[in-house]
């Protein structure tokens, strides 16, 4: 496995490969989950890259970005044994050269400040800067993001075809503890009782999802029972909405097959989104 730590050495590693190169963003704390990426883009791709870079561009001034969990010796380590190709760490400098943090894409509005957008307005910008300029300096042919930030799938999706980027963008699924709470690096922050009750998350979705199947149920009786249920286990709601991949829009009323329930929640101060497909 190589180690690229700057992008001059990217660049000369770049371009003597052939074929099809996967590729699989990440701000690192991995865990089973973006190993679950790297294994689809193992087993689709001729190479495999892995990035770790924690951006700061998609974190407020209020945000975990100085605390966020950085474990580099250790991913190298896993990246290692999963078989990856190439571990590219850059710099804030190889990214945004002189400090120049100027998006070359700015998502539509109307999808980047819903759902997650929200509460955190600047994310998706963040998120589309660095995403844009890691797939300009590795050039990917396939691109792997888990499902569970479907929006910000979605968005990286509009993204390339709005760049006319010659990227396959795909959506893997959702990798789940023994308790079905969603992996998340953030999931470090949570003691033994606060994953327990992040456990809620995955049950509240499961049976929302079984009562639109046999009942039919619409848009408000989800959020409802969605919200009612794990207010009432100690979480705070940030969001519920039924939210429909294949637009990027959320739904309000009929529940059509492919439309999902996302949320977000938060558990002891530690902030967690999830999803399920309701039909």
């Amino acid at each position: 496995m190589i180690h690229i730590e700057s992008t001059e050495s990217l660049k000369t590693v770049r371009s003597n490969l052939r074929g099809s190169i996967g590729f699989v963003p990440t701000m690192g704390a991995l865990h089973d989950g973006h190993l679950s990426l790297i294994q689809t883009s193992l087993s689709m791709c001729d190479t495999t890259w892995v990035s770790i870079f924690v951006n700061p561009t998609q974190f407020s001034p209020n945000e975990d970005f100085d605390n966020y969990p950085r474990h580099i010796d250790e991913d190298l380590e896993l990246c290692k044994a999963a078989g990856v190709d190439a571990v590219f760490c850059p710099t804030e400098g190889d990214i945004y050269p002189n400090g120049d943090t100027t998006p070359r894409y700015t998502p539509p509005t109307w999808i980047s400040q819903s759902l997650c957008g929200k509460t955190r307005p600047h994310f998706f910008n963040g998120v589309c800067n660095v995403v844009e300029r890691l797939f300009s300096l590795v050039h990917p042919t396939h691109a792997f993001f888990g499902n569970k930030d479907l929006q910000q799938r979605v968005i990286i999706e509009q993204m390339v075809a709005s760049l006319n980027l010659e990227i396959d963008i795909v959506g893997c699924p959702i990798i789940r503890d023994k308790e079905g709470l969603a992996l998340s690096s953030r999931n470090l922050y949570l003691d033994g009782e606060g994953l327990k009750k992040a456990g809620h998350i995955s049950k509240a979705l499961n049976d929302a999802s079984i009562h639109v199947k046999q009942q039919g149920w619409s848009t408000h009786q989800v959020r409802q029972f969605i919200a009612a249920a794990l207010e009432g286990r100690g979480l705070k709601g940030d969001y519920v909405e039924v939210f429909r991949p294949r637009t990027g829009e959320v739904v309000i009323g009929d529940i059509a097959p492919g439309d999902h329930c996302c949320l977000a929640f938060i558990c002891d101060e530690v902030r967690l989104i999830d999803n399920i497909a309701l039909k």
